[in-house]
């Protein structure tokens, strides 16, 4: 749909960990902005008939400004649908997610969806680790009575 602009955060490399609505989204894109910091996995997820455009920064080198990223993000939601900004990690963590959304759509002309891994939560996956004590599978925090 023309006037949609989705950011999703890729989380930490692993396709797997992706929502499904953000799988889905990628499968379905049509154009795709892309951090430099975006796994090989998860870029494999793009649909192949999108338009695939590398705007990460790396060491200090930018490939585009973020005055030009942000330009094309409105040019494409206004014209193009299925449009994707893929930020690696968590956008809210690692990125200017809150100032894409409002430099993007400045006006309310058009929907930003907010689609995202929450990386933090995603970690102990990757390490094989609980967020929860093994004894208190549904708890946060909890640990054994008469335990410091």
């Amino acid at each position: 749909m023309i006037g949609k602009v989705y950011l999703i955060g890729a989380g930490p490399g692993d396709p797997e960990l992706l929502t499904l609505k953000a799988a889905r989204l990628l499968a379905d894109a049509g154009v795709v902005l892309h951090d430099a910091l975006v796994s090989d996995a998860v870029l494999a997820m793009i649909s192949p008939a999108a338009e695939i455009t590398n705007v990460g920064k790396r060491a200090g080198h930018k490939l585009l400004t973020q005055d030009e990223i942000n330009a094309l993000l409105v040019s494409y939601g206004r014209t193009r649908p299925g449009v994707v900004r893929l930020k690696g990690g968590d956008p809210s963590i690692f990125g200017c997610r809150r100032g894409e959304c409002e430099l993007v759509n400045p006006d309310d002309s058009y929907q930003f969806r907010l689609r995202r891994l929450d990386s933090p939560a995603a970690r102990p996956k990757i390490e094989g680790s609980r967020l929860s004590a093994g004894q208190h599978p549904g708890a946060f925090g909890h640990t054994k009575p008469g335990a410091r």
